[in-house]
């Protein structure tokens, strides 16, 4: 039996809602959706196998059948998406989506940390299938209705190739079968490999044969003979036992090992029986050169690659409660409430998350040890002394350059575009729109879907655990314990204030009151502006009112006028750390055992922030010398204190941003940065002299220069428990828009550090020597690999806030332009493929987001101010909270609506922020209004 690929090729159109659609396009869009459906169906049987009790009888679970039922939907709309007369050569490469769901699913749903064995894996399979799509003859049949039936069964007698794989299918799934009975070789590797491998046998042959057997039914052909049955009942046994060894892998192995394994392996015997079916595969040598370039990574990742160790998930929860019912505290916290009794069910393990944020030796390759006589050093970013006039008018040149690169970025992408539009360059924007889609849906849309998941998972951890129970384990472990002791560490919280109402600072205090080490190693420094009207009255209550909840408690009031300064938090916490550092001074405090946290005015703390963050100084001073001093920690900040009484665009403002950070901190490969409340050691502020009192973006500007000044030591480490605070609010809904507007505007100038980083670039590169030697070339070299990811991000952040407002609209223009003009037949087929399935994942992703951001809410709502109820109208508003499925309808619809103004509003306050910062970096602070809060 043969076939001419050259048949199929440019087939005709499928008609969708009234518009010709191409077979490849509808045909590869509809799989792609079917791998995403039958993985996410796959999760949620996993899930069930999860439960406890469970994992002996899914089928009397309802959401094991739910799970099945999606599966099993997914695989329908894949020999659905055949019928279309899509190319085979289209569909089998797109199945590829389960593998990235898989990933997307393991982490969202599952909770599972892929390891590198698993990322390695995936390497190998994306060299696979890419050989495989090359070695498919483009436009090679899928016969899914129009299948040769008439001498079926002596075609495959007469076709060697096709009889010679099929032995090769049996005696290798009779040779797996084999291993898994033989009680002796019964072990976990074995499994690994055996387990994938049969269950990817039986699906290929259950998708071969539904072939033949969906064209009996289309043609009414064979339905009372023999041939029928045989067809028909081979069909369903394959189905099955690819349903019950899929459903075997799932339960026995972590997912984002199992289906990237089953599914590469399901592509390749997919290939070669249709190559063989075909005859096709021996008459293109190319062809039969990828396929076998395809085949041989399969087999090495999959037998060097096989998991370490393959439990099965019933014995999970008890490997992990070594860790959790030793570290983990029942007691019911604020802040993160809505936790279960106990351990978690399914949680990953305490010492894993902790070990994903460990980074390497800080001292590694970076010269002399910058602690000398007991004193840190750092660099200076003076212009150096050795430089002559020459090099300072370079310099002059280069910083003017660097003040107006936010605006050539920018305004430089407009003019592209419009550039392009003009000269009909359409192709050229479009392939860099893709790009930019691609990116942003990255950024924008799967990352935080994925991490802001996985976020809310490691907060559920961290607000369980007794961190005093994990130090006191952790130091009877090592044989010379070294560093401080626990009750040697100091806190200091800054709350820098100005016009705040006194019950917002009240609630601030109160919740930092409530760590159980308040009163022997906590004090608070109110930092007040001299010119608030009565802030020494306001300074002297909560003195009194907190009297003895804490070990000290600091006053601090900013004068204004200072020779270069402007008013501001900035300005304020350089000068309440100044007299911080007199105040441990003449107190004799080890400056070297004390954390400086920075935090907003409105901040409310978990009560275990201070013991984790105790905890992880100290865990870091035991990893590294002297490590603790160059590493800066971040809780994720949540801005839902008011939630019920933001508008619309607030509240999507809110959820977006609190997610933003949320995702960044769970990802431990993202670069992230300080943001509204962060702590260091007190150490580190004295070496880099504290905070500069000219920058607006005061959290942002520390943390990048004591990066510059240690030369690219300090690192950003979480401490995934939650600060609320409070998102601006006036009396009305406009004050409120008004007040988020002056916020906005605020944050967005913070596109200055762009410019403070890359005019300081070159300093550091003379104070490290420059090309003087080698080892200084060296050096300049590594500080430069790791100053780029900080720069990536800023830029990333700034620029596609300025212009997702209108790139995402011209994207979508071009590609209706190119649909309702059949261009796009003329262009790649796959960049237009790509670029669409950006875009409708991209709303996808929004939309998850926005659920998410409802789970968020309710494991946080107990600290959240509750809705107003004294009208019919506010009880009528505040019911909407209460069923979580009507507050997820509501958000939903609600954000969807918001996005546009929301996306332009950013966009616009960041044009008028690029252009301040071309002219200089010194800004008015301007305070924006929070809301009334009744007194305690």
């Amino acid at each position: 039996m043969s076939a001419d690929p050259n048949k199929w090729q440019g087939q005709s159109t499928v008609d969708i809602f009234g518009h010709p659609v191409p077979t490849w396009l509808a045909g590869a869009v509809l799989s792609t959706v079917a791998g995403v459906v039958a993985t996410l169906g796959l999760a949620i049987t996993k899930v069930v196998f999860g439960t406890p009790g469970s994992s002996r009888v899914p089928f009397l679970k309802l959401w094991w059948w739910v799970g099945i039922l999606l599966y099993s939907l997914g695989c329908y709309m894949e020999h659905e998406s055949l019928n279309w007369n899509t190319p085979e050569s289209t569909v089998i490469p797109v199945q590829y989506s389960m593998i990235f769901a898989s990933v997307f699913y393991a982490k969202s749903i599952l909770n599972e940390f892929p390891t590198r064995r698993s990322l390695k894996l995936l390497f190998w399979n994306t060299i696979v299938l890419v050989a495989l799509n090359l070695a498919s003859p483009f436009g090679s049949p899928s016969l899914e209705k129009d299948f040769p039936l008439a001498g079926f069964f002596d075609a495959l007698r007469g076709n060697e190739a096709f009889i010679g794989y099929f032995l090769l299918t049996v005696l290798v799934g009779f040779t797996c079968m084999q291993l898994n009975g033989c009680a002796h070789v019964k072990s976990p590797e074995v499994f690994s490999v055996t387990i994938p491998i049969l269950a990817a046998l039986w699906s290929s042959a259950a998708h071969f044969l539904v072939k033949p057997a969906t064209t009996m039914f289309h043609h009414h052909e064979w339905r009372d003979s023999t041939s029928a049955f045989v067809v028909y009942g081979s069909t369903v046994v394959c189905s099955l036992m690819a349903l019950y060894h899929v459903q075997s892998g799932v339960q026995l192995f972590s997912f984002h090992y199992f289906v990237p394994a089953y599914v590469t392996i399901l592509c390749v015997c997919e290939h070669f029986q249709w190559f063989f079916f075909l005859q096709g595969w021996a008459t293109n040598d190319i062809h039969r050169t990828w396929a076998l370039f395809g085949s041989v990574p399969l087999l090495v990742g999959i037998v060097f690659n096989i998991p370490a160790k393959t439990p099965a998930l019933a014995d999970i929860p008890t490997e992990i409660m070594d860790v959790m019912t030793t570290h983990v505290s029942t007691a019911t916290d604020n802040g993160y409430s809505a936790l279960p009794a106990g351990p978690l069910k399914r949680p990953p393990s305490l010492q894993n998350v902790l070990d994903e944020h460990r980074t390497g030796v800080w001292q590694k390759d970076y010269g002399s040890d910058p602690f000398q006589s007991g004193k840190l050093h750092t660099l200076s970013l003076q212009l150096p002394e050795s430089w002559g006039c020459f090099r300072r008018r370079l310099f002059g040149i280069w910083s003017v350059m660097a003040r107006f690169f936010p605006v050539v970025m920018n305004f430089g992408s407009l003019g592209f575009v419009l550039y392009c539009i003009f000269t009909t360059q359409i192709w050229g924007l479009f392939y860099v729109l893709t790009v930019y889609m691609a990116g942003f849906f990255w950024t924008g849309g799967l990352h935080m879907c994925v991490y802001s998941k996985v976020g809310q998972t490691k907060c559920e951890l961290y607000a369980k655990t007794d961190w005093n129970a994990v130090h006191n384990e952790d130091i009877k472990a090592l044989s010379r314990p070294r560093g401080p002791a626990w009750s040697d560490v100091r806190h200091f919280i800054i709350l820098p204030n100005y016009k705040e109402d006194l019950a917002i600072l009240a609630e601030a205090i109160e919740s930092i009151a409530q760590c159980p080490f308040a009163k022997e190693q906590i004090g608070v420094v109110l930092a007040m502006e001299q010119r608030e009207q009565d802030s020494d009255k306001k300074a002297d209550n909560l003195e009194q009112r907190f009297n003895g909840r804490f070990k000290y408690i600091l006053k601090t009031f900013h004068p204004p006028g200072l020779p270069g300064e402007t008013p501001g938090k900035s300005s304020n916490v350089r000068w309440a750390g100044e007299r911080l550092f007199e105040f441990v001074d003449e107190h004799s405090v080890k400056s070297e055992h004390c954390i400086v946290t920075v935090a907003d005015a409105d901040s409310e703390f978990h009560r275990s922030y201070f013991t984790a963050l105790s905890y992880h100084f100290l865990k870091a001073s035991r990893e590294q010398e002297n490590k603790q001093h160059f590493t800066i920690w971040q809780a994720p900040i949540i801005h839902f204190k008011n939630y019920h009484t933001q508008p619309a665009v607030e509240r999507l403002a809110s959820t977006i941003t609190s997610q933003h950070e949320l995702a960044n901190l769970a990802d431990p490969d993202a670069t992230a940065f300080p943001y509204s409340s962060y702590s260091l050691s007190l150490s580190l502020c004295r070496a880099v002299d504290g905070w500069d009192p000219d920058w607006i973006s005061e959290d942002w500007h520390m943390y990048l220069k004591c990066f510059l000044l240690t030369e690219g030591r300090v690192e950003i480490q979480p401490v995934h428990l939650p600060i609320l605070n409070y998102a601006p609010e006036g009396d009305n809904i406009f004050e409120t828009l008004g007040a988020r507007w002056t916020q906005a505007k605020r944050h967005c100038l913070g596109v200055s550090e762009i410019v403070y980083w890359l005019c300081n670039i070159p300093i550091v590169w003379s104070r490290l020597g420059g090309c003087s030697s080698c080892a200084s070339f060296g050096r300049c070299v590594r500080f430069t690999v790791r100053a780029w990811p900080p720069l990536a991000k800023m830029i990333w952040i700034h620029f596609v806030s300025a212009t997702v407002a209108f790139l995402g609209p011209v994207n979508s223009f071009i590609v209706g332009l190119l649909w309702l003009n059949g261009d796009y037949k003329h262009i790649d087929s796959w960049i237009f493929l790509l670029n669409i399935c950006l875009q409708v994942f991209y709303g996808c992703s929004f939309l998850i987001i926005q659920v998410l951001s409802v789970l968020l809410y309710e494991r946080v709502k107990s600290s959240i101010k509750p809705a107003p109820r004294n009208t019919t109208l506010e009880k009528m508003s505040a019911a909407r909270w209460s069923p979580v499925w009507l507050h997820a309808l509501t958000t939903v619809t609600q954000n969807a609506v918001s996005a546009p103004g929301f996306f332009f509003c950013g966009a616009f306050a960041e044009w008028i922020a690029t252009c301040k910062t071309a002219v200089t970096h010194k800004f008015d602070y301007e305070v924006a209004l929070k809301p009334k809060v009744d007194a305690p």
